[in-house]
């Protein structure tokens, strides 16, 4: 029932605006009645809230953006306590490791295509996949091969001449601020991306000084 509606407000017809405020009142909906429980049942529902969410960011069948504006909601359904039952933690890990997986998968699908609804999935991934590590509690355990490769993609969509490397070096500057807070995981994407910011930083440098770079591409050395 919940994947049936939810599919009908993501296809429907209506002004951009309107979706997403459906989108996003169909996310709240399912945090409320997960917040009203701490048996097993919260993640349950977290875990269709997800997978529900993780449709969005598969999605290259239009050029219209609705992942972006409702990263609240996934936001909120991964900030949501755990649940009181022994499996909870083990069950959030799984969760989120194929949340981050699938984000990964959908950028490498990206690989040698071009177009707007192309870039547009790229964007929102690598977005998504920041939002994911920097949002779960610092206890949570990651796979070390998932990390790496986030990182690796950071890196090399920083590294590109394209209008992701913008989007890119957002997340990296994103990664670097949330270290500060000492969370060994964070700590670990920085040091991953640490020699491709580099390189990004040294390209960037006589870009600056004859002017021919927007602030925000240099921004990222700050």
């Amino acid at each position: 029932m919940f994947s049936s509606a939810f599919a009908y407000l993501y296809q429907s017809e209506g002004e951009v605006a309107d979706r997403v405020k459906m989108i996003l009142a169909a996310f709240s909906a399912f945090a409320t009645v997960a917040a009203g429980t701490s048996t097993a049942f919260r993640e349950d529902v977290r875990s269709v809230g997800i997978l529900l969410y993780s449709e969005i960011l598969k999605d290259e069948s239009n050029e219209i953006d609705l992942a972006g504006p409702t990263f609240p909601s996934l936001k909120v359904l991964l900030d949501l306590p755990l649940a009181s039952s022994p499996d909870a933690q083990d069950r959030y890990q799984r969760l989120v490791h194929g949340l981050l997986s699938a984000c990964l998968l959908n950028i490498d699908e990206m690989r040698g295509r071009e177009g707007v609804a192309c870039t547009k999935k790229v964007k929102n991934n690598l977005l998504a996949a920041v939002l994911i590590l920097t949002a779960i509690p610092p206890t949570t355990k990651v796979g070390q091969a998932v990390v790496e490769h986030s990182c690796f993609l950071i890196s090399q969509k920083l590294l590109e001449t394209h209008e992701v490397s913008l989007t890119a070096a957002h997340c990296a500057r994103t990664l670097i601020a949330a270290s500060a807070s000492g969370n060994i995981l964070l700590r670990c994407c920085v040091k991953l991306l640490m020699p491709a910011l580099i390189e990004y930083i040294a390209k960037m440098v006589p870009l600056v000084n004859d002017g021919s770079i927007s602030e925000s591409h240099a921004s990222i050395g700050d």
